[in-house]
């Protein structure tokens, strides 16, 4: 029997800390507490262990507990712009799970939203390929939506294209809507079916 507070046994205090997260959802705790169960998860549960009944009872629960709480982890740091971190970490678990959807969703996620975007589309292709050989299936519904994201062009800003021309000597710039008639702009409504338009004046310098 192991006799010690609950608070000293590494897979007892990981659970406790995971349905503290969950109650503390959208809060700014909730990635504290989930960093802090990340930290106590080293290796595979009971490993060195001889026994079959850890193995095939209690081991599949702890890994999906541990698996959702990495998942949960990325979207958090997607929320907050920390890509790059993020896909080395994702790369190593989706070869690991190499049938697990939501991973590699994220994984595609973070590779487009840190500028890897022909390799997101590799790997969907490779998953693609691996689940209609083993499965018989196509992918997800939702697997299938990121891959029609990935397939668009780079990223907008408020509707209209990134600038790349000469900045200088713009004076200055602004955003109007109205509809385009014979190269012309009618109107600055922004009613439905209108286009927008990035204004620039030039100075005279």
């Amino acid at each position: 029997m192991l006799d010690v507070d609950p608070g000293q046994v590494d897979v007892l205090r990981f659970r406790a800390l995971v349905a503290e997260a969950g109650r503390a959802r959208g809060t700014a705790e909730e990635r504290e507490l989930v960093e802090e169960a990340r930290r106590l998860w080293r290796g595979q549960p009971f490993e060195g262990i001889d026994s079959d009944w850890l193995r095939a009872t209690v081991s599949p629960s702890l890994q999906e507990l541990h698996l959702s709480t990495v998942e949960r982890r990325v979207d958090l740091g997607l929320a907050e712009g920390r890509h790059g971190e993020l896909v080395a970490e994702l790369l190593g678990l989706a070869a690991g799970h190499p049938l697990r959807e939501s991973l590699w969703g994220r994984l595609l996620v973070v590779l487009k939203a840190s500028g890897r975007q022909a390799e997101a589309l590799t790997l969907y292709e490779r998953l693609r390929r691996r689940l209609a050989d083993e499965l018989g299936t196509d992918p997800s519904a939702e697997l299938r939506r990121i891959h029609a994201c990935l397939l668009r062009p780079g990223p907008r800003q408020g509707g209209v294209a990134v600038f790349t021309g000469v900045v200088e000597p713009c004076a200055g710039g602004c955003l109007i809507s109205g509809k385009a008639v014979e190269g012309k702009v009618e109107g600055e409504g922004g009613g439905e079916g209108e286009r927008r338009f990035l204004a620039f004046v030039w100075s005279s310098v």
